[in-house]
């Protein structure tokens, strides 16, 4: 159930259109109608969705083919009113009639697990505590590394 004030427009005969406040409810698929002279209408909704000619605009049609239209006081109330249709008439769900056929030459490859002496021939050494995997080259203890200096790297100094 939802319950909401609304804006609503109508056609007069001589004023042409008009807008009045309007208490909208939306219980299953039957809105409830209160109008500010407290008259009530009751319809039964076939689907609802946004109504592009003015801001927060929400447009009804009703069993026999009726649209009503009318403005949400606010963009929540817009998006609760919006979420409220769909729950009416949800969207269908896509639904592919192609079945997926993989071509038989398509094999999974296992990678083994390596063990810790391949793991150290993988990776390089830490040169920043001197660590060298086993069976690699020994690395020395310096921690100063030379840059190449180019033209296009500039070096940030401190005072």
């Amino acid at each position: 159930m939802f319950t909401s004030h609304v804006i609503v427009e109508h056609v007069h005969w001589l004023f042409g259109r008009c807008f009045t406040c309007e208490t909208w409810t939306l219980t299953d698929a039957v809105l409830t109608v209160v109008t500010e002279t407290h008259e009530s209408m009751q319809c039964h909704v076939v689907c609802g969705q946004a109504w592009a000619a003015i801001q927060y605009g929400i447009q009804v049609q009703t069993d026999d083919g009726k649209w009503l239209h009318a403005s949400a006081g606010s963009k929540v109330q817009w998006a609760m009113w919006l979420d409220a249709f769909q729950d009416l008439a949800p969207p269908p769900k896509p639904h592919s009639p192609v079945k997926v056929q993989f071509n038989d030459d398509v094999a999974v490859l296992e990678i083994p697990v390596l063990s810790d002496e391949e793991k150290a021939l993988l990776f390089a050494p830490d040169p920043v505590f001197g660590t060298a995997p086993a069976g690699a080259a020994a690395v020395p203890s310096s921690t100063e590394v030379e840059v190449p200096r180019s033209s296009n790297f500039i070096l940030p100094t401190w005072p």
